[in-house]
């Protein structure tokens, strides 16, 4: 079974992965909201503020977007959901992005399933986890 975020990307990329329809395709699995101001100074690239913004939002701050406590609370919801269709079907690929997976693997390993250290973070990483 395939289960992604609705985002275009998660879809295109899902189907790209297999020829299998996908299940279910759900906001709830979309990436984190980062925060965002309308600041013109200083001029920086699309990267540097992409940092900036990752590191404010670490530490809480969520200005126009979603704070760190809200993306816990909905991978908490996603483990949930994800382990449900496990428990009916023998295989599942989720095809995801980047802090939601980060969040979604260590919900998953806190209730028993066993998967990598360290959650793939990387543009067509993956990582297995099973249950026990």
């Amino acid at each position: 079974m395939i289960v992604c975020s609705h985002l275009k990307r998660s879809i295109e990329s899902a189907k790209i992965l297999t020829e299998k329809d996908i299940l279910l395709s759900d906001e709830i699995f979309r990436e984190a909201v980062l925060p965002s101001s309308n600041l013109a100074y200083p001029r920086l690239n699309t990267m540097t503020w992409f940092f900036i913004f990752r590191s404010l939002w670490l530490f809480g701050y969520a200005k126009n977007g979603e704070s760190i406590a809200a993306t816990r609370k909905r991978a908490k919801l996603s483990a949930d959901k994800l382990i449900e269709i496990a428990k009916q079907h023998d295989d599942l690929l989720f095809v995801g992005h980047g802090f939601i997976n980060h969040f979604i693997s260590k919900e998953l390993k806190r209730r028993g399933w066993k998967g990598p250290k360290k959650s793939a973070h990387e543009h067509w990483e993956y990582s297995r986890y099973e249950s026990y």
